[in-house]
């Protein structure tokens, strides 16, 4: 478990945290859903230093204050 944490003191309107979606659920009529670019999230968590698979948070145009602990 990793040590690394932040507060999000306020969230935007429209912050969601994304994943690379479920795939295999498609015949009981659950989408993949996830992240719309995988590709990019696979990157951005290898540029940070996060392990693959974490969850980023996705923002959309909206304000939102993170204090990292």
């Amino acid at each position: 478990m990793s040590e690394k944490a932040f507060e999000v003191i306020t969230g935007g309107l429209q912050t969601t945290v994304q994943d690379l979606g479920r795939p295999g659920y498609l015949s009981i009529g659950m989408p993949i859903a996830g992240a719309q670019d995988s590709f990019s999230l696979r990157i951005g968590n290898l540029l940070v230093g996060n392990e693959p698979g974490k969850k980023p948070l996705e923002e959309q145009k909206n304000h939102h204050l993170v204090l990292k602990n």
